[in-house]
């Protein structure tokens, strides 16, 4: 399936494991490019190139070192004016540098000079493969992000309170919750309606009358919220083996929207683990599907999507 994806590599297995990685996140490609040691064409080509691609509205590059410093930098500027590109930079220290010699030899600089060149031009730093693909869905489902109000819906107990520390650390206003949204809780009947908060507890909220999906609704249309995080608990549907992904989401409403730039936070499961069986892992498999569908970017934890929201 073709996408609008853009990936400049300088390495064979970073090109597959960017494209094969990715794909399970919804994200699909114009091109994939691998060039390893720039015999011939080099990395400001292929900026130059995707910058006047149609078809590419993102860019993705793994780099570990440039043939031109200068023209590099005047490439990715102009390229970063037009597309979000995201660069993993390999060889960021003074072992990996040494591995660029070997691999692509590469003319390696130090990394503060990349982490300068990089926030001049306009283009956004990765420092892992997985964070270089959690961009790359932020970037690809979301509509920009406006402001740093976030409102946050679902977990319990611990959770909520460590995923309003993650949030404020990143430099996220966690705002109380609007006077205008606990009335209307109040006037719907809802019996703790002055207790709810922001981050909405979901341990709280089990026999209230209100769910996760009516506080993001709720969330969504109010002004004072610029982006919202739901979290999914997908670890208590163990004992209802048999709903659908379908069934599950309609409980929070995401494929009905959104306006506003949403996360979803959705349990990591692993293979082998005794207490997640089967159904369980495919559950959660059908579950991230539908998010992408709804082109709602699924994040394994709070940390890493706020990340996101805040690059």
């Amino acid at each position: 399936e073709p996408g609008p994806v853009g990936v400049i590599s300088q390495s064979g297995g970073g090109a597959r494991r960017i494209a094969y990685s990715s794909a399970l996140r919804g994200i699909r490609f114009s091109k994939v490019i691998s060039y390893g040691n720039a015999l011939d064409l080099n990395e400001s080509d292929f900026l130059d190139y995707f910058l006047e691609d149609p078809k590419t509205k993102i860019v993705l590059v793994y780099i570990e070192g440039v043939k031109d410093g200068r023209r590099f930098f005047e490439a990715l500027k102009r390229t970063a004016s037009a597309k979000p590109v995201i660069i993993l930079k390999g060889g960021r220290c003074k072992s990996g540098m040494r591995a660029i010699a070997t691999h692509t030899a590469s003319m390696a600089s130090s990394m503060a000079i990349w982490e300068a060149l990089i926030s001049q031009s306009g283009a956004v730093l990765a420092k892992t493969f997985n964070e270089l693909i959690d961009l790359a869905a932020g970037f690809n489902f979301l509509p920009p992000i406006e402001g740093r109000r976030v409102g946050i819906a679902g977990g319990g107990g611990g959770a909520t309170v460590l995923s309003a520390d993650y949030c404020e650390e990143a430099g996220f206003d966690v705002i109380p919750l609007p006077d205008d949204i606990r009335e209307q809780l109040r006037q719907k009947g809802v019996p703790i309606w002055d207790w709810i908060g922001n981050p909405a507890d979901m341990s709280i909220m089990r026999g209230s009358g209100i769910t996760v999906g009516d506080l993001v609704e709720l969330m969504e249309v109010d002004p004072h919220f610029d982006l919202l995080i739901t979290i999914l608990r997908l670890s208590h549907r163990r004992t209802q083996v048999g709903i659908s992904a379908e069934a599950y989401l309609k409980n929070y409403r995401l494929e009905e929207r959104m306006r506003k730039p949403l996360f979803a936070v959705v349990d990591e499961r692993s293979v082998g683990v005794e207490a997640y069986d089967g159904w369980s892992l495919g559950f959660t498999a059908d579950v991230k599907a539908k998010l992408v569908n709804a082109r709602i970017p699924s994040y394994p934890t709070v940390g890493r999507a706020i990340n996101v929201a805040g690059k």
